[in-house]
């Protein structure tokens, strides 16, 4: 669909792609910011929930002898303080996450503004369209925006598996830090 749309786009009026196609660098930027905050704040999340686990574990072993001392109240005490780091640091990550979408709903409406103003210097000074050899029309106009926002949305279709994507980085790496380690002690065999 992506290429599809610059396609459709380029038939109908390149001049007038290549203008909207100028504010792709600027989406792609902000974009990028935003996606590597989005994937520290997954990494930072992903590490917090490992430490709850580790710690949940550690807890639920820990009951059945603290228990027998009637401290538990300590035992829980902490563990009470990781969960709520843990909350706070994945509420953290889940408005990084919707901030990200509403940056892209964003972008897209500056879009709309980009071209349409760029549009009306087009139809104002009768800008030729080399696709037809006569001023670009409005119906072009719409056309290419249209393609080019399709093109761009397709783009955008990946947002909602960013955070997958992120997770699955970060996840991967760990794997691949565990399978390259050098094991602390020497095996004979």
């Amino acid at each position: 669909m992506f290429f599809g749309g610059l396609a459709i786009a380029f038939w109908k009026g390149p001049i007038f792609t290549l203008v909207c196609l100028a504010f792709m660098p600027i989406m792609m930027t902000v974009f990028a910011v935003f996606g590597g905050l989005v994937k520290k704040a997954q990494v930072k999340k992903l590490a917090q929930i490992e430490e709850l686990g580790a710690h949940t574990e550690e807890t639920l072993s820990a009951m059945k002898l603290v228990v027998s001392f009637a401290q538990e109240g300590l035992t829980l005490q902490k563990y009470d303080e990781i969960a709520e780091k843990t909350r706070k640091i994945g509420d953290s990550a889940a408005k990084l996450q919707g901030g990200f979408i509403g940056i892209f709903l964003f972008m897209m409406f500056v879009y709309y503004l980009y071209t349409y103003a760029i549009a009306s210097v087009f139809i104002n000074h009768k800008v030729h369209n080399p696709s037809t050899g006569k001023p670009y029309s409005i119906a072009e106009i719409v056309a290419v925006t249209q393609a080019t926002q399709m093109s761009m949305m397709s783009f955008g279709s990946v947002i909602p598996i960013v955070p997958a994507i992120m997770r699955a980085l970060v996840s991967a790496k760990k794997v691949f830090d565990v399978i390259e380690r050098k094991p602390l002690i020497a095996s004979n065999a």
